[in-house]
């Protein structure tokens, strides 16, 4: 799997954050469309610290380096 998506609808977004029963806070004026989002790009996510609202984040996990020295491992599906 390539773990890539598209955010192109902007306008779909704000109607269904708009829509929703969430409450989210939200500012779109610096979103553009995005046709190839992969892993480490960043993206707007919905997060609820307090109250509900739009945050951009980092596409992906980013977990420790296993051992001294060694580079940061970067993870798109994550297991228990």
């Amino acid at each position: 799997m390539c773990y890539r998506y598209t955010l192109t609808d902007l306008m779909a977004l704000r109607a269904l954050l708009e829509a929703s029963a969430l409450g989210v806070d939200f500012d779109l004026t610096n979103l553009k469309p995005r046709y190839n989002v992969a892993l480490t790009s960043l993206m707007p996510v919905i997060t609820r610290r307090g109250r509900p609202r739009l945050e951009i984040m980092r596409f992906g996990l980013t977990l420790p380096a296993r051992t001294a020295g060694a580079k940061s491992l970067l993870v798109a599906n994550a297991r228990t």
